[in-house]
């Protein structure tokens, strides 16, 4: 029984259901409540994820901005070289973390000890900036004025991050 309560807001999701925050279900489209605006929320598909590949914003950039072949290209090596300095940044984070646990289960921990353990995180930091630098040159070089016009847009609006 258990198992058919689980999946009854599943199917109810995919049938186009969405449930408010006190868990009322309505249809998509439908307001819950006469002259009130509330938050529809799913609850699977209500949280944004900070990672990205490089297909989805390569193909939604083609679209936007009208890339051609040789753009396209370009923007994809970029981004790809963007998502790669992330993913190590990321990297980078997890053994900051691992080696500030590390040393304080060894006990009381140093000032110095801890500035160098931290000196990974700094590093990361500073070259996920200087590729974003580059990234946002190598993109401004490959795009025609119109192109970045539109591309600024994106960017003051938040459809689309470095």
């Amino acid at each position: 029984m258990r198992y058919r309560s689980f999946c009854w807001p599943m199917r109810a999701a995919y049938a186009g259901h969405c449930f408010t925050r006190s868990g009322q279900s309505t249809r998509s489209g439908q307001s819950t409540r006469s002259g009130q605006n509330d938050r529809m929320e799913t609850r699977w598909h209500g949280h944004s994820s900070a990672g990205f590949g490089v297909r989805r914003p390569l193909r939604y950039l083609a679209h936007r901005l009208d890339l051609d072949e040789n753009q396209m290209r370009r923007m994809a090596t970029v981004l790809n070289q963007l998502k790669t300095e992330r993913e190590q940044a990321v990297l980078d984070e997890k053994r900051t973390v691992a080696g500030l646990a590390g040393i304080m289960a060894e006990g009381t921990p140093t000032l110095d000890e801890c500035r160098e353990v931290l000196t990974g995180r700094t590093k990361a930091t500073a070259q996920l900036n200087e590729e974003t630098a580059k990234s946002i040159v190598a993109i401004c070089d490959l795009l025609d004025d119109e192109q970045r016009t539109e591309f600024v847009d994106l960017m003051l609006v938040g459809d689309f991050t470095l």
